[in-house]
């Protein structure tokens, strides 16, 4: 596990959940049920030159993976990235907006959103770094074969 010096509490907290075994939520072969990746980041993923590390970095986070383990897409795990990025890549606008929500995730985060309710505003977004949420946690739970 690599986390860097002056990681966030949330950034350890996704760092732990790959440790675990859960995979970015967003990579998901299903996420165009739920999200739309902006038409920008879906052509940076066609022409970007993998020398930058900006492209990098997108290479190895936004491609659709399978995965055995299946359960409800959850836009409260602390494995989806947030809508906005542009922390990461300040120089380039379009960065605050990677994706947007088709109806069934407008939906799906209504539902989700509820679990953590009593938390600050921050931790009821997409991509909220502030807590397991009940869908990791039972991933990890069948993942571990843990009751």
């Amino acid at each position: 596990m690599n986390v860097q010096k002056r990681a966030s509490y949330g950034s350890v907290l996704h760092e732990f959940g790959h440790v675990l075994g859960l995979m970015h939520e967003h990579q998901r072969q299903d996420r165009g049920d739920f999200i739309s990746i902006s038409p920008f980041l879906l052509d940076y993923l066609k022409t970007c030159m993998p020398v930058s590390a900006v492209c990098k970095d997108v290479l190895n986070a936004f491609p659709t993976i399978s995965s055995q383990m299946h359960s409800a897409y959850d836009l409260c795990s602390l494995m989806h990235y947030l809508q906005n990025q542009a922390p990461r890549h300040p120089s380039d606008s379009r960065w605050s907006q990677i994706f947007g929500l088709t109806d069934n995730g407008k939906s799906q985060l209504k539902t989700c959103a509820q679990q953590f309710s009593k938390l600050a505003p921050k931790c009821q977004k997409i991509g909220q770094k502030c807590a397991i949420s009940i869908s990791d946690a039972d991933i990890v739970r069948r993942f571990h074969s843990l009751k």
